[in-house]
């Protein structure tokens, strides 16, 4: 649709420009941030979740609507952008393939691992053996932090976060209180 307005047919072309650069702009903040907030859903009977619009919007464009999911510390499970999964497993090809220690830890870990593709209604399918290894009942949390989604049961998720409230506030003082040396 085209502006009859003399501004817009003077300037339309570098408002455009301007338009294109700005959405760039976004996208790239939106990237660095990476993953940010929670967000409560449902696990439906065929072990599927919505992916929240919210994460739809922080996933770069690259990921091409696709999480890579895996086993995660305390009993959650983790969701990677394929990008993401690249940069988190490429300490792995620095380990010894001869070690057998090594080699087992190679083996469990990717072993759990799965690629997941959105289905046409943005939800994505829990493999079983990862359902019941994070033991997700219907209530799941999604929680976005840096370059992953952990998903979480619900009750898991709450018992977990109330026992967090000094040990916040201790490294939150540790963290940001004033005088703090930086390590740069």
């Amino acid at each position: 649709m085209e502006s009859k307005s003399p501004f817009f047919k003077k300037n339309g072309k570098k408002l455009q420009e301007m338009y294109r650069k700005w959405e760039t702009c976004i996208t790239l903040v939106l990237v660095m941030l990476g993953f940010i907030g929670e967000v409560y859903c449902k696990l439906d009977t065929k072990a599927r979740i919505l992916v929240p619009s919210k994460f739809i919007k922080q996933m770069p464009k690259e990921a091409e609507r696709t999480f890579v999911i895996n086993r995660g510390q305390d009993k959650c499970l983790v969701l990677y952008t394929e990008p993401e999964w690249n940069k988190v497993t490429e300490p792995l090809k620095s380990l010894n393939e001869y070690s057998p220690e090594e080699m087992l830890f190679i083996r469990q870990y990717y072993s759990q691992a799965d690629i997941l593709y959105f289905d046409s209604n943005n939800r994505i399918m829990i493999p079983k053996n990862l359902l019941e290894y994070a033991d997700l009942q219907k209530e799941v949390v999604l929680l976005g932090y840096f370059n992953r989604i952990e998903v979480w049961d619900q009750d898991a998720y709450e018992l977990m976060m109330k026992g967090t409230t000094a040990s916040f506030s201790n490294m939150s003082k540790q963290l940001f209180a004033p005088g703090r040396k930086s390590e740069s």
